[in-house]
Parts: C-alpha cells; sequence; structure tokens
C-alpha cells in the first residue's frame, strides 16, 4: 500500500479506536499504538492494521521507506499528551508529521509545538467537535466537524487524513463537495474554535432537555389530550429553526427506554473547555449574557431535565 495512505495512530481508546476504522474504511494501512495491549486485541491479525504497545516498533512499523510519516495522536490532554510528545520528539525524524487532537488547550499545544520545532518535526492541532460516536456518522448530517490549525502547508500534506475521518456531506449546484472539515488559522485557533463550539452545544442541549421536560409535563398534566410525546419529539426534533440534532437524540433516548424516570439524574457538568471558553469570552470583552444565564445554572437544572439531558448527550455523543 501506498506510503501516503498510510498512518500511525497513537492511542486506542474509544475516539482513536474508530477513527482507525474510519480511515481503514478509506483505505489507509493502520498503525496503532496503545499502552495497554489489551484495547490492541481486537485489531490484532485484521488484514489492514498493525498494532504494538511500544513507540520505538509503533515508528519503525509506519517507515516501511525514507518518506515522512504521519502520526495522530489521540490521548487524554494536558500531561499525558505532552509526555508523549516529548518520548515521540526523540523517536520522529525530520519532515514527520505529528496530528494532535486531545482537548488540551492553547498553552500546551504552543509547547508541544516547541518541543518538535528543533526537529524539525511538523506539529498541527487538530480539534475534533464531536464524541465517539460522530466518528462513525462521518458524511451525514450528524457527523462530527474537524478544525485544524498550524502550519497550512502541512495541512495540505494531510488534508486526506481530516477529509477521511469527516466523510463528504453534500455538494451544491455547481457539483462542488462540502467536508465539515477545515484550516482555521495558526496554533491556538483549532482550540478556540472547539471552545465557541463546545459553549454553544452546551448551552442549547439545556433547553432542548427542559423542552422536552415540557413536553413529558403537559402529557401528564393534560391526559383528556391523550397527548402522543413521542410524536411530537419527533417534529420538534424536525422543525425549522429549532433543529439541533439533539432533539433527535433525546427521541432517541426515549424510544430505547432511557428517560425513565429513575434514570441517572445527577447534574450534568461543563466541561472545561467550556469553562476556560467563557472566562476568555469575558476577557475580550464579550460578556454572553444570554448564553452565561444557561450556563451559570447547571447546578439548578431540575432532576428531569437532568436525566433527559444525560440521556440524550449520551445518545449524541457516546459519552
Amino acid at each position: 500500500m501506498a506510503a501516503n495512505k498510510q498512518i500511525g495512530i497513537v492511542g486506542a481508546g474509544d475516539m482513536g479506536s474508530k477513527m482507525a476504522e474510519m480511515l481503514h474504511k478509506n483505505s489507509y494501512l493502520v498503525v496503532l499504538y496503545n499502552r495497554t495491549e489489551s484495547k490492541l486485541t481486537k485489531f490484532k491479525d485484521r488484514g489492514g492494521f498493525e498494532v504494538s504497545t511500544s513507540l520505538e516498533d509503533f515508528t519503525k512499523k509506519l517507515r516501511i521507506d525514507a518518506k515522512p510519516i504521519t502520526v495522530l495522536m489521540m490521548i487524554a490532554p494536558d500531561a499525558e499528551t505532552a509526555d508523549t510528545v516529548r518520548q515521540l520528539s526523540d523517536i520522529l525524524l525530520k519532515g514527520d508529521i505529528l496530528i494532535e487532537g486531545s482537548n488540551s488547550t492553547a498553552n500546551y499545544s504552543m509547547a508541544n509545538a516547541i518541543a518538535l520545532e528543533s526537529k524539525e518535526i511538523n506539529y498541527l492541532k487538530m480539534a475534533y467537535a464531536g464524541g465517539p460516536n460522530d466518528v462513525l456518522r462521518a458524511g451525514t448530517p450528524s457527523g462530527a466537524a474537524i478544525y485544524i490549525s498550524g502550519n497550512k502547508r502541512v495541512f495540505s500534506q494531510v488534508e486526506e487524513v481530516f477529509k477521511s475521518l469527516c466523510g463528504a456531506i453534500s455538494s451544491d449546484e455547481r457539483g462542488t463537495i462540502n467536508y465539515r472539515y477545515g484550516y482555521v488559522g495558526a496554533l491556538g485557533a483549532a482550540e478556540a474554535a472547539k471552545a465557541i463550539h463546545n459553549i454553544s452545544a452546551y448551552a442549547k442541549w439545556v433547553i432542548d432537555s427542559e423542552t422536552a421536560e415540557l413536553v413529558f409535563a403537559t402529557q401528564k398534566s393534560q391526559p383528556q389530550a391523550n397527548i402522543d410525546s413521542n410524536e411530537m419529539l419527533r417534529l420538534l426534533s424536525q422543525s425549522p429553526p429549532i433543529t439541533s440534532g439533539f432533539m433527535e437524540s433525546i427521541l432517541r433516548a426515549q424510544n430505547e427506554g432511557k428517560l425513565k424516570e429513575d434514570a441517572d439524574a445527577s447534574p450534568p457538568k461543563l466541561s472545561d473547555q467550556v469553562v476556560f471558553g467563557v472566562k476568555q469570552a469575558q476577557e475580550m470583552g464579550v460578556q454572553l449574557s444570554g448564553t452565561r444565564a444557561v450556563l451559570d445554572n447547571y447546578s439548578k437544572l431540575s432532576l428531569r431535565t437532568n436525566q433527559i439531558y444525560k440521556a440524550a448527550k449520551k445518545v449524541l455523543t457516546g459519552h
């Protein structure tokens, strides 16, 4: 198989393993590294995959000729990512490309890039806007979006990777194919885009969850109307301008029996990216008054809203 259709993935967790499957589906030979061997079991002895628990062996399997190699890293953010970048800096060679896809902040990305720069190893930051379930929905309206930052020339060299992870979603009247990925700027831009993405999503999810709670409450309070809550949720999930994908996930959770009144009602938590993003917005003079009215009240959501939110988010994102 051609070297430009070969890629290494560091991290075989929920995200990395599904990305491996998607890249394999798009004719890549995938070499997978993971410290825990059990996570590699399902890829052993499968055509199109090679596995390793050693970074040295992992890169050796990737380097089938003198051409630079491409590594996609999908592991825990910050300290673990930084440590693995440091290890790879001693193994990768001039011209190799490392695509780092954790939820690390821009400060860590800058430090990672500096650790590789002196050895002329290329570094791109990939912010993946979606969860494990979204990886396998590539090419559909509910698939994920990918924000990429770093050197634009390097981005163009590995653009096929992002195209394979996203899939084509539509074409316009001129036949132009649209993909849900894009180069958004120099290092720091992808993290900013992902923070903004998450702020918007977390606020909208609460509103949709409370909308669903209102549907169920109305059904109970008006028994004479014989309200079909499933049909009402189905129409809400398809009615512009309120369609978002989350209401559809609420409907799926309802149909799968995940919205029973004994479901998990513990309060959902804001991601670190949301908290950091809101703080940055305020420092820039953007108050986000309406959005913060929702985000600041996460701890005050009703138990029923909590149940709906958590079940639907699990359906939508996989975590």
